[in-house]
């Protein structure tokens, strides 16, 4: 069964302190496993020399073979359902949006390819911008039953850390999210800081599940019930971390982009 946003996130910050605790990923038990998790381990197995026990399925350890081994070889991929980790860099976001939309046509059935365009490049200007990150990976994949799913990760100050070094202020770290959703600037004029409030609003009037985390602070939405949550010290995001399942091809293939975008 295929869990939703916030379960897989929970299972991360599970494996992350596990990771503290034996130095160990232990993957044997999935049946399947949400791109969120290799994401946001792969610095730990790449970088850290952290081993990880594959899954007893064969499917589920080829797939996260496939994601890791094939970091930014865009070029290589070839009518596949998935987009391995890679880095969204000026260098290959016309590869990535080009590798984008073909799965979304392909797989998804969807035309329409503006949309994600979009939100791609703006996530792109966020990371570019604001997070001040050395680091950062985004991972794309089609589910049959699911629909769409993109995760994108950046090591940098977050969005708190953005809203402090701008003397912004604020009570919590979700609070700090709920600003940005909500089209606080970290800019002067009405420049928006995070380019998240137009995409925030097409997620809320479309068929979408969501997560954002940054700092202590988790957003999480689905069908429009949306959810914000406080996090421990010990369970704090480095950086900002955003998953979106697009669940709706016929939404998307009639969306006006116009609608959602500032101008």
């Amino acid at each position: 069964m295929v869990k939703n946003l916030m379960f897989w996130y929970k299972e991360y910050l599970k494996t992350k302190n596990c990771i503290k605790n034996n130095g160990k990923i232990d993957f044997s038990s999935y049946k399947f496993i949400d791109p969120i998790l290799i994401i946001l381990l792969f610095d730990y197995i790449t970088n850290n020399n952290v081993k990880y026990i594959k899954p007893n399925s064969d499917t589920t350890a080829e797939y996260i073979d496939f994601i890791i081994n094939n970091y930014n070889k865009l070029n290589q991929i070839t009518n596949s359902s998935y987009i391995p980790i890679s880095s969204l860099t000026q260098k290959n976001l016309y590869t990535m949006t080009e590798k984008l939309e073909n799965i979304l046509k392909q797989k998804f059935s969807i035309e329409n390819a503006n949309v994600f365009n979009y939100i791609i490049g703006e996530l792109f200007d966020n990371i570019t911008n604001h997070s001040k990150s050395l680091t950062n990976y985004i991972s794309a994949q089609y589910f049959k039953n699911l629909g769409f799913e993109i995760c994108v990760y950046d090591n940098g100050i977050g969005i708190p850390g953005s809203f402090k070094n701008s003397n912004i202020d604020f009570s919590n770290d979700s609070q700090a999210i709920k600003m940005a959703l909500n089209g606080q600037s970290t800019k002067k004029g009405n420049e928006h800081g995070f380019g998240l409030s137009s995409i925030n609003k097409l997620l809320l009037e479309n068929e979408t599940e969501s997560i954002i985390a940054s700092g202590k602070g988790i957003y999480y939405s689905k069908s429009k019930d949306i959810k914000f949550y406080e996090a421990d010290k010990s369970n704090s995001m480095t950086g900002t971390f955003i998953a979106i399942i697009f669940k709706n091809r016929e939404e998307f293939n009639s969306l006006n982009l116009y609608n959602y975008t500032d101008h």
